[in-house]
């Protein structure tokens, strides 16, 4: 992926024309997606480098978690949906896997989840989910004692 702008400085160049702040931001989401900007005119490739700035500062400061949540939950009695967990704030949301061992499937989803609505993993298969609150993500199973690990920031 690469993206070719034109001068900064000078709007008569071909292209549009751009501001630094823009092209910080630019230039700081396409390095984070392995990609290249380059440019006619204006800025400098040393002046546009001197511009760049972390992808979470061109966001407005994006925190990373401080803690993880994990771990795994089975359900006891198939066709009984149970909460992933106890409530707990998730900030990057939270990825489950059905265990290896398992011989049925497992069904993910919100409450209620069921075998229609959920959406369905096999052994070792598994699913990120971007949500808030651990306890919001619900389980059920088609096999007795069977379920997921997970863990989430």
């Amino acid at each position: 992926m690469s993206l070719a702008i034109g001068s900064v400085a000078d709007p008569a160049a071909s292209g549009p024309t751009v501001d630094a702040t823009a092209i910080a931001l630019l230039k700081a989401i396409l390095t984070a997606l392995g990609g290249t900007i380059t440019m006619t005119g204006g800025l400098t490739d040393a002046q546009l480098r001197a511009t760049a700035v972390p992808i979470s500062a061109a966001l407005g400061g994006i925190s990373l978690p401080t803690a993880l949540v994990h771990g795994q939950k089975t359900v006891a009695a198939a066709g009984t949906e149970e909460a992933l967990g106890a409530s707990a704030t998730l900030y990057s949301g939270v990825r489950i896997k059905a265990l290896h061992g398992n011989t049925g499937w497992v069904y993910v989803g919100a409450n209620p989840v069921t075998s229609g609505t959920g959406l369905v993993l096999d052994a070792g298969e598994e699913v990120f989910l971007e949500v808030a609150n651990l306890a919001t993500v619900y389980i059920d199973v088609s096999v007795n004692g069977e379920g997921v690990s997970y863990i989430g920031s």
